[in-house]
């Protein structure tokens, strides 16, 4: 009877970090899109620019939510790692007034993973968000939706830990004490 309980117990666990993980991925990626589809971000700044912040968020989401216990995946590193990259990306926006946008995409490039890499925050998803700045000039206005993007990843992040994710251990060492 406990081997079942407890292999039952294992499927529960396993359901629910990564089933509800998976829900809310999804959830992220479609308040995302239509976040940028509400802001009719493509008509201010060019088609495709929508696309470039949204594959970032995108895989961020994945990493955040599928991936939780990951390097790449701590908090303070997805926020590090998305801060460089807008100071990055303004820096470039700023730069395309005097320098060819191959030049500037390639600066913008070298000074995130630089920022990254030194402030420890090991988020490679950022870099996406840093050319949509170069690629679409999109300015300041860019910085509001990246910052509202970073703030429903983080605000769901914090809901999965909070109340979904169960640790197997909990489990096991729960049916050992009985």
């Amino acid at each position: 009877m406990t081997r079942k309980r407890n292999a039952n117990s294992r499927i529960a666990v396993h359901l629910k970090n990564s089933i509800i993980p998976i829900i809310l991925t999804a959830l992220t990626v479609s308040i995302l899109v239509l976040l940028l589809e509400y802001l009719n971000f493509d008509l201010h700044y060019g088609n495709g620019s929508s696309v470039i912040i949204f594959a970032s968020f995108g895989v961020s989401a994945y990493l955040l939510f599928m991936l939780p216990r990951s390097r790449v995946s701590k908090i303070r590193g997805f926020v590090k790692s998305y801060i460089f990259a807008i100071i990055a990306g303004i820096l470039g926006f700023y730069m395309l007034g005097f320098l060819p946008i191959y030049v500037v995409a390639g600066i913008v490039v070298f000074l995130v993973s630089v920022m990254i890499s030194i402030g420890n925050a090991l988020h490679p998803p950022a870099v996406g968000i840093s050319l949509a700045f170069v690629f679409f000039s999109i300015g300041v206005d860019g910085i509001a939706v990246v910052l509202l993007g970073m703030l429903i990843l983080l605000f769901l992040r914090l809901v999965l830990e909070r109340f979904i994710y169960t640790v197997e251990k909990d489990i096991e060492w729960n049916t050992r004490r009985r």
